[in-house]
């Protein structure tokens, strides 16, 4: 018997597959849907005999977290970018005391340099 030919009505799921068809449904439907509305949230989880209270609740922490989480990256980025310019500006004045002659000179190196050649 061809698998096809069986009716949707006829397919009978054992009970220790049901949680995993309706697992791989869930992620299947999330993974076309990009986003819900909070009253389907709270109708899926009425379904799942969760309370509109705690999906609202869960919802707002979850939103808390993400604006925390943006504003900590955003404030990392900026002190990562003033940290590697301060790293910049260092990197060049020592460098610019490492040039040869006695132009890259520490004011210390040119005295002593001057004083040799008296």
């Amino acid at each position: 018997m061809n698998p096809f030919d069986i009716k949707p009505s006829d397919l009978r799921i054992s009970a220790d597959l049901a949680p995993e068809v309706l697992a791989l449904a869930a992620r299947l439907q999330a993974e076309q849907q990009s986003s819900y509305s909070l009253e389907e949230l709270v109708e899926a989880g009425a379904e799942a005999n969760i309370g509109p209270e705690h999906i609202r609740q869960a919802a707002q922490q979850i939103q808390a977290q993400q604006i925390q989480a943006t504003s900590r990256s955003d404030s990392f980025s900026w002190l990562a970018k003033g940290g590697a310019m301060a790293a910049a500006i260092a990197i060049a004045l020592f460098g610019m005391t490492l040039i040869g002659g006695s132009a890259g000179m520490g004011c210390h190196a040119r005295m002593d340099a001057i004083e040799s050649h008296r």
